[in-house]
């Protein structure tokens, strides 16, 4: 669960119990007026008084929490992504050497070693997939994720516990666990899972997780 669920699920719980309150205290304030006795009536106009200050103070929460929730939680649990590094391939150069053999008295060598330019490669997605993953929506510039965790389980709040970078048996599922920031619902994301250089794997939806916090492939 996000931080941004956690928050609205505080407001709206607070919201419901609020009305509730008021109209049991109220009910009680009633009823007061109808007891003889003065104690009697005294106590149970107080304990209705409470349950009305109880509701109207569930609101005034609901309200707060509605407002400032989500500032005040990043404000206590701040996600600390990475920007994801781009991974670049470097070919290994492969020299040529060329003899060239002058007689003389002495025979002098003349090595020459041309090198091959070093490639960068962008990632991209396999051709095969990416008719499917066709997008109109541009994602924030300032997009913010942090580098992947692989575990074979994650805690309540999706972190990996005792991440590996290689595993035995093989595993039956692995979870890959990420921070992230500055994320937009709606834009579109997908994970690959690769086997060398199959893809066993793979997820593609809009996102829907707000904008920042704890989440897993």
């Amino acid at each position: 669960m996000t931080i941004d669920q956690i928050v609205q699920w505080a407001w709206i719980a607070l919201l419901v119990l609020g009305p509730p309150a008021i109209w049991l205290g109220l009910r009680r304030v009633s009823a007061a007026g109808k007891l003889r006795f003065y104690l009697l009536r005294r106590q149970r106009a107080v304990a209705g008084w409470r349950f009305i200050l109880m509701g109207i103070a569930s609101l005034l929460a609901a309200v707060a929490v509605f407002r400032f929730g989500r500032q005040a939680a990043y404000l206590v649990v701040r996600p600390t992504p990475s920007i994801t590094p781009i991974p670049t391939v470097t070919q290994t150069p492969s020299p040529t050497l060329t003899l060239t053999i002058t007689i003389t008295p002495s025979i002098s060598l003349t090595p020459s070693i041309t090198r091959t330019p070093t490639a960068s490669v962008t990632p991209r997605l396999p051709e095969r997939l990416e008719i499917f993953f066709q997008e109109t929506i541009t994602p924030r510039a300032d997009v913010l994720i942090s580098p992947i965790l692989v575990a074979e389980s994650l805690t309540p709040g999706n972190l990996a516990v005792d991440p590996e970078e290689e595993f035995e048996g093989p595993p039956d599922t692995l979870y890959g666990a990420f921070t992230y920031d500055n994320f937009d619902n709606g834009v579109r994301w997908t994970a690959l899972w690769y086997f060398g250089e199959e893809i066993i794997c793979y997820e593609s939806e809009p996102w829907d997780g707000g904008t920042g916090g704890y989440v897993f492939t």
